[in-house]
């Protein structure tokens, strides 16, 4: 008996379990991965393919300052590249207040402080991801909870190929193929 992934429709009622992730179609500037799944008997509601971003760090990317936040003095976020340039987000993490340290939120900044990624921020960061990535500029108001969360900063570069977009979808990004 051979192996395959395509499953016999005749065997299975509704659909088949989803299908490994393809390869990245690209190394860098962003490429997409699908996957798919196949309906068996009866009907199927919903979609066969579903596409999620992948390599999406720049191929050649320029670098844009460290951009602070502080909710505190303003509540827009502003990202920008040059023109024929695109936001990529590189990560979000946690930065001083601009009134403990004012000279860290000028723009662009006379000091930079390390800048590393933080998982308690991962939702901010998908946030600014899923409104600012492959844009030229972003304004986003930005959330200002609690005593932790006044201030942070987004580290991004500037991309020279446009980074991909897809539609969300509620466990991954998503990019719908109907066949």
């Amino acid at each position: 008996m051979l192996y395959t992934d395509i499953p016999d429709v005749n065997n299975f009622i509704g659909w088949s379990l989803w299908g490994s992730w393809t390869a990245c179609s690209k190394s860098c500037d962003s490429g997409i991965q699908t996957r798919s799944r196949t309906c068996g008997r009866g009907n199927c509601e919903g979609d066969t393919s579903q596409s999620r971003p992948c390599n999406t760090r720049c191929c050649n990317p320029l670098k844009a300052p460290l951009r602070a936040f502080d909710c505190t003095r303003d509540p827009l976020l502003c990202l920008s590249c040059q023109a024929k340039t695109y936001i990529s987000i590189d990560h979000v993490c946690r930065y001083p207040s601009c009134s403990s340290f004012p000279a860290a939120c000028q723009y662009p900044p006379r000091y930079t402080l390390a800048c590393k990624p933080d998982p308690s921020l991962a939702s901010i960061e998908q946030r600014v991801r899923n409104l600012c990535q492959g844009k030229t500029t972003c304004n986003i108001q930005m959330p200002c909870g609690g005593a932790w969360l006044k201030s942070y900063a987004v580290k991004y570069s500037c991309c020279c190929a446009p980074v991909a977009k897809v539609a969300k979808q509620p466990d991954v990004m998503n990019i719908v193929y109907k066949p």
